[in-house]
């Protein structure tokens, strides 16, 4: 039973476009399971979904290797890296199915305040107004309707685990209406919010502040000071104010979660230094590294100047007690690609005239690879 994964039998994940799919790692067209606009109750699609028992019956005979998306956690974890599986078993140990949804993970809409480098319309509806200078297809503003919104409310009294995620959760208030349901119907559930923390209102505290126990955000901090700013958007002097404001006021700690890119990957240790000491954080994560698309991704640098920096990254990381073997092992068993420098520099300078500055100012090995 060590090797059954968790999520098909405790509940599923909600994309922005309404779909109802496995888990977060099999979020797209081919592992839909249906859409939440289409079904009158989740709690009823949730015994009787074709494909979702399907899955159950593969990973009950022991059929992992058939079962896609679900394969690429194990042949991961073959490599000594912790995958999205161990959170499930983390939270539902020797959990037994009883046709209950335990765990929901929904996106209530692309609605987001910012424009991120490595990002697109398609999570961020602020990408929209430069998706054409980049040659780009422009996606739609996708919101979950009103009635949607009232099936997720249905099963929060059941819920042992809850995440949300974005576009930004804190720039649309449908996920603060469906918190403020949760906190008056169930005390005992987890919840986990990634967010950017650049927006704070006081509303949000309010409602936060009803449960503030079982409250964990997880942000998304992929620089410090003007690294920050260029890949984000947002202000990093902001998100450190929010931050320290409800940690004062609600005792809420954080846990840092970086992703990936050839924007950062040099200047990750900044990152470690600056937060590796502040009371209120309680980990810091890279687990997360960026493949796509390969105009932002660290498998575009030459091969050398790529090993020569996972290399030194693995060999600091262990030095800082807050960051998770996940992480280190994720990068060592991470592979370059091709280099393609003439896409990377062609983003990066449409990127330059919309935040106003040139990234490489502020990391020297982007500018001596330019040359």
């Amino acid at each position: 039973m060590n090797d059954i994964c968790q999520a098909p039998f405790t509940g599923f994940t909600i994309s922005p476009q309404g779909d109802i799919c496995y888990c977060c790692m099999g979020v797209g067209d081919n592992y839909q399971l249906s859409n939440i606009e289409k079904i009158d109750c989740l709690e009823n699609f949730f015994v009787t979904s074709e494909k979702l028992n399907k899955v159950r019956k593969e990973f009950e005979a022991g059929n992992f290797s058939s079962i896609i998306p679900c394969s690429n956690c194990y042949k991961r974890e073959k490599k000594n890296i912790n995958t999205v599986r161990h959170a499930y078993d983390k939270k539902f140990p020797n959990y037994i199915y009883d046709t209950k949804i335990k765990f929901l993970e929904f996106t209530s809409s692309n609605v987001c305040n910012a424009t991120c480098s490595t990002c697109s319309s398609l999570f961020s509806s602020s990408w929209k107004k430069y998706e054409t200078f980049f040659d780009r297809k422009e996606f739609p503003l996708n919101k979950l309707s009103k009635k949607s919104i009232e099936k997720i409310k249905k099963v929060l009294p059941g819920l042992e685990w809850l995440v949300i995620k974005g576009g930004e959760p804190f720039a649309d208030e449908d996920n603060f209406d469906i918190l403020s349901e949760l906190f008056n119907t169930n005390k005992n559930c987890n919840v986990n919010i990634v967010t950017n923390m650049s927006i704070l209102k006081d509303n949000h505290i309010k409602i936060l502040e009803k449960n503030p126990n079982k409250i964990n955000l997880i942000v998304s901090m992929d620089g410090t000071e003007k690294i920050y700013n260029w890949i984000r958007s947002t202000r990093f002097e902001r998100v450190i104010e929010n931050m320290e404001k409800l940690y004062k006021e609600l005792n809420i700690k954080f846990d840092i979660t970086i992703t990936i890119s050839l924007y950062n990957y040099f200047n990750l240790v900044d990152i470690f230094d600056y937060f590796s000491n502040i009371s209120y954080i309680k980990s810091i994560s890279y687990a997360n590294i960026l493949t796509a698309p390969l105009s932002s991704s660290i498998q575009s640098l030459p091969k050398e100047l790529f090993e020569r920096q996972k290399k030194k990254l693995c060999n600091v990381s262990i030095f800082y007690d807050r960051i998770d073997d996940r992480s280190i092992n994720h990068l060592r068993s991470f592979s370059h690609g091709i280099e393609n420098k003439q896409l990377v520099f062609d983003h990066i300078d449409k990127m330059n005239k919309i935040r106003g500055f040139d990234i490489c100012d502020h990391v020297p090995e982007l500018k001596a690879w330019r040359g």
